[in-house]
């Protein structure tokens, strides 16, 4: 993939989800590390991977999260929830935080884009 200057990634950070945060966080190589800058993760995360591969993530998720919930059977629902766990490899809540820490420290994702 090619680099991002500064200003794509603060034109990719502007009118992000929730959900495309995490998918963010969850794709930066500093997601493990606790004390980094939330902002910082978030941009690593926009970088190291396409908004395609992020997406794609996000309707798997959400399907996974579907299947659990109103699978057609007990064996649907215990398989998806399996494989979701999977997916995460337990970075879930990790990621989560971070997401979180973000939306607390910049207030808005405006206001989060504009200080980058």
């Amino acid at each position: 993939m090619a680099r991002l200057d500064v200003t794509q990634l603060r034109d990719r950070m502007f009118g992000l989800t929730y959900g495309e945060v995490a998918a963010a966080v969850f794709a930066s190589p500093l997601a493990e590390d606790q004390a980094a800058d939330p902002a910082d993760v978030v941009r690593a995360g926009l970088g190291a991977v396409s908004g395609d591969d992020r997406a794609a993530w996000r309707a798997r998720w959400q399907e996974l999260v579907a299947a659990q919930r109103f699978g057609q059977s007990r064996q649907v629902r215990r398989a998806a929830a399996a494989e979701y766990h999977r997916l995460w490899g337990g970075r879930f809540n990790r990621v989560h935080r971070t997401a979180e820490r973000f939306w607390r420290q910049h207030g808005t994702w405006l206001d989060a884009t504009q200080a980058a």
